[in-house]
């Protein structure tokens, strides 16, 4: 499975001019996230919705290269 490195990838993203104000187009890309208010600091919610996404995003990162393995 090849890697996808993003800051290389879509280098003119992450490495702008500190010299002049630009404008870029942020390409469509999938993300999870989750949506809140309140202090991150504090809330007990944010705490579970964190723990949440990061079981998530972790369980399909490798399934996705499980999936993978398997049709080689």
């Amino acid at each position: 499975m090849e890697k996808v490195d993003f800051k290389k990838d879509l280098d003119y993203l992450f490495k702008p001019s500190s010299r002049e104000f630009t404008v870029i187009s942020v390409p469509p890309l999938k993300y999870l996230m989750v949506d809140g208010e309140g202090d991150p600091n504090t809330s007990v919610d944010y705490m579970n919705a964190i723990g949440a996404l990061y079981s998530v995003s972790y369980t399909l990162k490798f399934m996705s290269k499980m999936k993978w393995d398997r049709t080689m």
